[in-house]
């Protein structure tokens, strides 16, 4: 995801629309942006020490990655626009919200069998047992 964004920050169309530059990451979506970061930290740390995480656990993981990116983005996007609280979520998350779900609804479909595969081939570590000091 730095990668990403260091990508988009150094002009390489990588945004949506096609757009990039710094400007982008400081402008009225930065925000939702930046917290795809921290978004994917949380969605591995909710994975990284479930073996056998199931459609459920795995969508779970995606919706609060969605929760973390959509929350921090449209504070983002109120602010940086001056609007309101209660406008913002309708410019930047409701029309978004139905095809994201879908995606996340497939993605999940999609990334149960794969993760399964990539361990059976040796190419997944196994997660690490939980500290209990």
């Amino acid at each position: 995801m730095l990668v990403y964004l260091l990508l988009g920050a150094c002009r390489l169309p990588v945004f949506a629309q096609g757009r990039a530059g710094a400007g982008v990451l400081v402008g009225p979506t930065g925000g939702y942006l930046a917290e795809f970061v921290l978004g994917a930290y949380l969605y591995g740390r909710i994975l990284e020490r479930r073996r056998q995480a199931g459609y459920l656990t795995v969508a779970g993981a995606m919706l609060a990655c969605l929760a973390v990116t959509y929350g921090a983005g449209v504070l983002w996007l109120a602010t940086s626009l001056d609007m309101s609280p209660r406008r913002a979520p309708w410019a930047g998350v409701i029309p978004f919200l139905p095809p994201h779900l879908l995606k996340l609804a497939l993605a999940a479909a999609l990334a149960v069998p794969v993760r399964r595969s990539l361990r059976a081939a040796g190419l997944c570590p196994d997660p690490t047992p939980p500290d209990r000091t």
